[in-house]
């Protein structure tokens, strides 16, 4: 994790393993040694907040209300360019064709161009898009961490 905050190994980092076990820690972690580093900017939020705020953009750019935020495109080109993005819980966000396409989309265009993402999850590879799952386990642009042990919350194995 340290290495990757500082730009070295691969561009991609899944983080993966059942609830309580530091992912979402970690990745934030990464987060605050990055900007300690001045890399650039960072965008953290889980998975389902971005296609939240996604939506919402969509919604302004149909009024053409500038005004109360960012429209989609300004959005989603910061989503897919910024610096170090972190998408948290893969897979636990409410699931619509529109919010799939965009998901494997961001994934896709950062792993073609080697921007550095950081995606945790607690989903099994046969729960997620075969896509998206091709591309974090990639071995030439990514690294798959599957953390393991007792719950960090409870203290204990969930089953």
């Amino acid at each position: 994790a340290n290495e990757f905050a500082q730009g070295q190994g691969h561009p991609l980092l899944a983080l993966v393993g059942p609830p309580g076990q530091g992912k979402t820690h970690l990745a934030i972690a990464i987060a605050w040694e990055w900007l300690e580093r001045d890399r650039g900017g960072v965008v953290w939020g889980t998975v389902d907040q971005h296609l939240e705020d996604l939506k919402a953009c969509f919604d302004r750019s149909l009024k053409d209300d500038w005004r109360s935020g960012p429209t989609f495109t300004v959005r989603w080109d910061w989503l897919r360019t910024c610096p170090l993005l972190i998408l948290d819980d893969l897979g636990m966000e409410h699931h619509t064709a529109w919010g799939e396409s965009k998901l494997d989309a961001l994934i896709d265009w950062r792993w073609l161009n080697s921007l550095r993402t950081v995606v945790t999850t607690n989903a099994a590879p046969a729960e997620l898009s075969k896509r998206i799952v091709d591309r974090l386990a990639d071995t030439e642009r990514s690294t798959w961490l599957t953390l393991k042990g007792p719950s960090h919350r409870l203290g204990k194995e969930l089953a």
